[in-house]
């Protein structure tokens, strides 16, 4: 198992919902197996707990309404996420938050967690993002690339 997890949450069904889902595909083959592991999660919520367990860095990527403009994206910390996700939780993310709940319930917590999120245009019934957030989807996998250089230096120093 890698010491490090991307995974990409959201419903791929519900337009920008999917743009994690989305992002994690569009890093496909671009990482290296044995260092970085990338996870379509979609919307299952705390069946995910078994994925983070034992690792050293998880990054999220998810889409979260956060007021900002479509397409717009935001990167919060742990120490960020509690106070922001209980603001700014959405129906569609329940799951996520369900998870990070149950994470620090269980002690499980990562050595360093980041969460990436880009702000949705439309969530609703249909499988395309909208123009604002699929233009989105390549600069975050970018975004995500240069944070694993990081952590896969540190962690396999």
């Amino acid at each position: 198992m890698s010491q490090v997890l991307v995974l990409g949450i959201g419903n791929d069904r519900q337009q920008d919902a999917g743009f994690g889902c989305q992002v994690v595909r569009a890093l496909s083959g671009r990482v290296g197996e044995n260092e970085v592991e990338l996870l379509d999660g979609g919307v299952m919520g705390l069946q995910l707990l078994p994925n983070l367990e034992r690792r050293q860095c998880v990054l999220v990527v998810d889409a979260v309404d956060y007021g900002g403009t479509p397409g717009d994206c935001i990167r919060l910390k742990a120490s960020d996420l509690a106070s922001f996700i209980g603001v700014h939780l959405a129906e569609y993310q329940r799951p996520i938050g369900e998870v990070l709940e149950e994470m620090e319930r269980l002690d499980l917590q990562p050595h360093e967690f980041l969460y990436f999120g880009c702000q949705p245009g439309k969530v609703a019934e249909g499988q395309d993002l909208t123009p604002e957030v699929e233009a989105a989807v390549a600069p975050m996998a970018e975004k995500v690339l240069e944070q694993l250089r990081d952590w896969v230096g540190r962690v396999h120093a």
